[in-house]
């Protein structure tokens, strides 16, 4: 498990990635044509890579958020957009992507999805995330319904048969801890999902679910980085994530051994637009 200063640093780093993207892209481009169609198969950079716990998963140690990257999901360019940015994300060295079923109202999955078809072979050097639970419009629903029905779209729109990790977007006050377990055994037997986490859980939640799940949570998404790290008068500095109870989650998922995935949104100053910078590993 990585220190809580390297998150701070992965982050610091993601947030560069993200801003440069245009210029990553049209450098993979460029790469591209110049080495062939082979070129592209491998990407280039040297990123750390490291294996996620209880999991026989490696992946960068970046991981690739495609919730907002940058340009307007209304877009008739938008998935050609999307596409041309995974392609330098993965020409940079990161073979983890993160995705939801809502992010782009589909679309991001949609771009990933083109990226995987057109290269042979990809789709076993990447370790690909999704998450589901949020319906359009914000509403929260664990379901065993819309869990699997989520995934099932999910895998239409990235063009594969099973995801490498599949997560719970956000806590749902009515969830029933049967239903999701449930869910998560039949989508493991039919080879759907092969390993299952959270996102934005508390460590009360982490365990009302641990009671009725037989697969590992391996993993929590959570809301870190230099936008939300914070020091308190006459304290020590302390990860605050979704309140007071963000260091307690922070050391709960260490102690149990559960992948902390950091991501953080970046406020940018135009108007009332809000800018999120992109999920770390």
């Amino acid at each position: 498990m990585s220190t809580r200063r390297e998150f701070l640093t992965r982050a610091a780093v993601a947030s560069v990635i993200a801003s440069n993207t245009a210029p990553l892209a049209e450098a993979a481009e460029a790469k591209a044509a110049a080495a062939g169609p082979a070129a592209a198969a491998k990407p280039a950079g040297g990123l750390k890579t490291y294996t996620v716990p209880h999991t026989d998963l490696v992946v960068s140690r970046l991981a690739y958020g495609n919730a907002m990257i940058g340009s307007d999901s209304n877009s008739p360019d938008f998935i050609a957009d999307t596409v041309r940015v995974i392609q330098a994300a993965y020409e940079q060295g990161i073979t983890f992507f993160d995705t939801a079923d809502v992010y782009g109202h589909g679309k991001s999955e949609q771009a990933l999805g083109q990226v995987l078809n057109g290269t042979p072979g990809l789709r076993r050097r990447l370790v690909i995330q999704s998450k589901c639970s949020m319906r359009e419009g914000g509403v929260i629903d664990s379901s065993r319904e819309h869990i699997t029905s989520a995934v099932e779209g999910s895998l239409q729109r990235l063009g594969t048969d099973y995801l490498d990790i599949l997560l719970l977007h956000w806590p749902d006050s009515l969830i029933e801890p049967a239903e999701v377990a449930r869910a998560f055994d039949e989508l493991h037997r039919a080879g759907k999902v092969r390993y299952f986490g959270v996102s934005n859980y508390s460590p009360y939640q982490i365990e009302l679910l641990r009671k009725h799940v037989r697969q590992p949570l391996v993993a929590n998404q959570i809301q870190l980085g230099l936008a939300h790290w914070y020091t308190e008068a006459g304290a020590s500095k302390g990860a605050m994530t979704h309140g007071a109870e963000g260091v307690m989650t922070l050391d709960y998922c260490r102690l149990q051994d559960i992948q902390v995935q950091a991501y953080a949104v970046e406020r940018r100053q135009c108007g009332q637009a809000t800018q999120p910078a992109q999920p770390t590993g």
